[in-house]
């Protein structure tokens, strides 16, 4: 059922994408407008080296090869086989002039009918025109049509394979008359010269060129409900070739190069219009090709705001095809109640397979995240993504919304409650970007939920103050702790390097990153929303299409997702799945550097190095590192527990019962059984009988030229195209020297000021910025070593003692013999001090060269 209200969604191997962005590196909205660059399809991947990685969480996913997809969604569009759509009905007789009373009473049977077919095959042979030349497209007197607009489009054919300029003379529903208006030349005396005539305007001679080529063509009907036929013609030519022609219109471009732009939607211009120049020999400009692909464009994908009408029926379709399937559509309140027209507000898309097997992956965790839509009308994609058993995102839900606010994310994740059947108090884990309108939705429509914020987007909100990434370890630390004593160890660690940066991330409550807080209800630990923006990118070609075209986008790349998933799962050996065998495997070499003690009942003391002790209990399957709680495989201290069982019986135990169900093979087979079934074409849709008619949404156009790249963040500034500039070897760790040294690279490496001792700038350029700066005073005299005095008293200020970063005031009398300590100062003599008299280390500056 559809739900309308007015208010008060090739196979290849695993590929691991880490990608996110925050609340503020989003896509720009964007319409229909051509690029200037190629945009990298590879845009989402991230190789800086200052990007959060989980690599014990890394999303893998399966290739599927979306360059095939093709929708019509035009229903009056129709598509021949004959070359350019025209059609030929090759019906000829032999007579210049002819009566078409006469043409149409010939029986079928007669003598006259017969010699007629006779002349069809004798004119249907090609023949060669005035110059010699054969042409597609010939005419001759008696030649039928079905409309006159068949007929013009073969003359303006016509006129291109001649590179003649055709205009119609006559054009009303009766008569049809086309001359030629071309240059005819003119010999005299070796000289070939244009035909001129001398005709006066407003009492002056004005010099102009005549047209006297004879070719013409007559064609008529005897009433509006008959054929066209060709009634009287001149097939010769005699006037000069052009390469400016009025027939090479957009329209007609579009429907040449039709079949380029379905193969290749991003076919650059340039070829475009070489080709067309190429092929007919004719002057075509970069706009009027950019119109003729645009023209081509809607061809194949369709009418933006004509799919809005055909939406309800391509519902119909989808949900007579995917049995328990949830299609809801919501339009904008109209105040006039009796009005045929509704505006298209939003549409919400769960799947009746996809539904069923998000159960079976036994996973209560969803991701959820928007991305924006690319066409005239703005939207953005809405989707819920889970986990299946070996990591890989499984797409749950998705919509098309206005935008990414309270209203909208609160009415998807009703309609998602209701799918799922997830009440108020449901402890339903999600994790999302901290996006400011998702944030109270999620805590009014679940408010026991688990609600996790991507770490990726905490990170991107902290480098906005503190760059360096330091900053970013300790964040990662404290959010991948398991229990909350290593968790408090780290803070106060991350608070003696920065009190401000720790304050500032003790505002976000811990239970919404930090693994320590973690429950283990969702059967992963999993700390970024990865899932969504793999998916994203997937369909990142889809969201630029049409309502329809987009919503199909999404449904095929579903289908054929499960089906390359399903010839991975024949590659797996079991019992677990590949992702799950890899975590084990890690997990039971560690486990060989523990030892295990057995307290003699159901718990086991498991001992390993740098005081690692923690505590098994079997009998609950759980660990006081938390981890196995967390995720579900036992950690290297449960396999050590379970070798000194080994030991102690007889009997041989399984490791995999200690394993949760939702890794095994068998689990994950379950998930992609339920498929996603194909639908018909457009002409089969069974018809909607609501009495309304959808209009698109509202659209405001922005000022200044739309945006179709996306947003990045500050962590993505700098382009691949930049990467790829500095040099394979650069990315490899080192730089190559022009004398073919080998040097290490200083690459994403932060300076450090001399000075100040901060990040980020050098002792040149020092102003203080970054922090606190470290001041250094130096009284007294300061003489040379050639100085009468023999010592002099010397005050230092945050002085650096071992280069422990602990600042300490001390005052001496120094003498100016056996010199060994030089200070850092360019300007300044360097003075040295008694090694014997301070062993330890000082660092600082002298006063004179820094006031």
């Amino acid at each position: 059922m559809v739900f309308v209200c007015d208010y008060r969604q090739p196979i290849g191997e695993y590929t691991s994408l880490m990608l996110c962005d925050s609340e503020s590196d989003k896509e720009a909205p964007d319409v229909n407008h051509e690029e200037d660059d190629e945009e990298n399809v590879e845009n989402y991947e991230l190789e800086d080296d200052d990007f959060i990685v989980d690599q014990e969480n890394t999303i893998h996913d399966v290739d599927v090869d979306m360059a095939d997809f093709s929708l019509n969604m035009d229903s009056d569009m129709e598509r021949d086989d004959v070359p350019n759509g025209f059609l030929v009905d090759d019906e000829p007789e032999d007579m210049e002039v002819i009566n078409n009373e006469d043409w149409e009473s010939l029986d079928e049977g007669s003598d006259q009918d017969r010699k007629r077919r006779a002349l069809i095959k004798s004119l249907g042979k090609p023949k060669k025109c005035s110059h010699g030349e054969i042409h597609k497209v010939s005419f001759y007197v008696g030649q039928k049509y079905k409309t006159k607009q068949e007929l013009k489009e073969k003359i303006d054919m016509h006129a291109l394979e001649t590179r003649r300029n055709l205009y119609f003379k006559k054009n009303d529903n009766k008569r049809l008359r086309a001359q030629c208006r071309g240059i005819v030349p003119v010999s005299n005396k070796g000289e070939v010269y244009s035909s001129k005539i001398t005709s006066k305007c407003k009492g002056k001679e004005v010099n102009s060129q005549i047209s006297s080529c004879s070719w013409s063509i007559h064609a008529s009907r005897t009433d509006l409900e008959t054929d066209w036929f060709i009634t009287t013609m001149h097939d010769t030519h005699s006037c000069l070739k052009t390469r400016k022609l009025r027939a090479c219109t957009a329209t007609f471009i579009s429907k040449q190069i039709l079949d380029q732009v379905e193969a290749n939607p991003v076919v650059p211009l340039r070829a475009l219009q070489d080709h067309i120049q190429k092929k007919y020999e004719v002057g075509v400009s970069m706009d009027k090709v950019y119109r003729a692909k645009d023209k081509a464009k809607q061809l194949v994908v369709g009418d933006y705001t004509k799919q809005y009408e055909l939406l309800r029926d391509y519902v119909l379709e989808l949900q007579a095809t995917n049995a328990d399937t949830t299609v809801k559509i919501d339009v904008y309140k109209e105040p006039n109640h009796v009005s045929p027209t509704r505006q298209f507000r939003r549409i919400y898309v769960c799947l009746g397979p996809l539904k069923k097997g998000f159960s079976a992956c036994l996973r209560d965790l969803l991701g959820l995240d928007g991305a924006f839509m690319k066409g005239p009308f703005p939207g953005q994609v809405l989707s819920a993504v889970g986990l299946d058993s070996n990591n890989g995102i499984y797409p749950l839900a998705y919509a098309i919304v206005e935008s990414e606010n309270i209203s909208s994310w609160k009415w998807f994740l009703e309609n998602l409650g209701d799918d799922l059947e997830l009440g108020t108090n449901s402890n339903f884990t999600f994790i999302t970007d901290r996006q400011k309108g998702l944030l109270p939705a999620l805590a009014q429509v679940f408010p026991n939920a688990e609600h996790r914020y991507c770490i990726r987007h905490i990170h991107d909100n902290m480098r906005r103050e503190w760059r360096q990434t330091e900053y970013r370890d300790y964040l990662w630390k404290c959010a991948k702790a398991t229990t909350i004593p290593e968790f408090e160890h780290v803070m106060r660690e991350f608070s003696f390097y920065d009190r401000e940066a720790c304050e500032w991330l003790k505002k976000i409550p811990p239970q919404h990153w930090a693994r320590s807080h973690f429950t283990g209800r969702a059967v992963s630990d999993v700390l970024l929303s990865n899932m969504c923006e793999v998916f994203n990118g997937k369909i990142e070609h889809g969201r630029d299409k049409p309502v329809i075209g987009c919503l199909e986008y999404i449904r095929e790349y579903l289908m054929k997702r499960i089906c390359n998933v399903m010839k991975e799962m024949k590659k797996a050996k079991g019992p677990l799945t590949p992702t799950a065998t890899t975590l084990l495997e890690a997990q039971i070499t560690q486990a060989s550097q523990y030892i295990a003690r057995w307290n003699g009942g159901n718990k086991y003391e498991i001992t390993g190095n740098l005081q690692d002790q923690h505590v098994v209990d079997v009998k609950n399957n759980t660990c006081t590192c938390r981890r196995w709680e967390l995720i579900g495989i036992p950690c290297k201290h449960a396999i050590a527990t379970l070798n000194e069982m080994v030991k102690n019986s007889e009997d041989e135990l399984d490791i995999y019962k200690w394993v949760h169900k939702v890794y095994f093979l068998e689990t994950w087979q379950n998930a992609y059984s339920f498929k996603v079934e194909p639908i018909k074409g457009r002409a089969m849709w069974p018809k909607s009988m609501c009495p309304t008619k959808l209009l698109p949404p509202k659209h405001h156009t922005q000022v200044g030229r739309p945006k179709k790249k996306r947003r990045q963040s500050e962590g993505e500034r700098l382009s691949k195209s930049q990467r790829r500039s500095q040099g394979a070897t650069q990315e490899a760790g080192f730089t190559l020297g022009a004398d073919g040294v080998k040097k290490l690279s200083r690459k994403h490496v932060s300076v450090t000021c001399g000075k100040c001792k901060n990040k980020g700038h050098n002792s040149r350029t020092c102003k203080g910025q970054g922090g606190r700066q470290v001041r250094t005073y130096y009284k007294g005299h300061f003489g040379d070593t050639s100085s009468s005095r023999t010592s002099t008293m010397v005050y230092f200020s945050d002085v650096d003692v071992f280069g422990l970063g602990i600042p300490m005031e001390l005052e001496f009398d120094i003498p100016f013999h056996g010199v060994v300590f030089a200070f850092e100062t360019d300007s300044c003599s360097k003075q040295l001090l008694n090694a014997k008299m301070f062993p330890f280390y000082f660092r600082g500056y002298c006063c004179w060269c820094i006031r």
